[in-house]
């Protein structure tokens, strides 16, 4: 079964202004792909990244919302010494330390 990894920011796709067509056409896809986990046609992998940042937003529902998707992970990468060496490469080429954990 296929695997796959979302960053918080797919998670909170269909929280956004949904006026743009571009936001609205993105958020049909996330809301498929989550049904697809729902539905156990897709595995959903987590990681301790997510947890970092949903328990940074402000946002009460959002961090819920998100949180149930948790429940449905088929497993949780925590982030090791091998991950942080990646980390730091991919940061020393630009990415932001928090997609570098991604």
């Amino acid at each position: 079964m296929m695997q796959i990894y979302r960053d918080n920011c797919c998670f909170n796709r269909p929280f956004d202004d949904q006026s743009p067509l571009s936001v609205r056409l993105e958020t049909e896809s996330v809301l498929f792909i989550q049904q697809s986990i729902k539905d156990t046609k897709i595995e959903l992998v987590w990681s301790s990244i997510l947890d970092f940042e949903i328990k940074k937003s402000s946002c009460e529902n959002r961090q819920e919302a998100t949180n149930e998707f948790r429940k449905l992970a088929c497993s949780v990468v925590d982030v090791t010494p091998d991950i942080e060496h990646e980390a730091r490469q991919l940061q020393s080429q630009g990415l932001a330390v928090i997609d570098s954990l991604h």
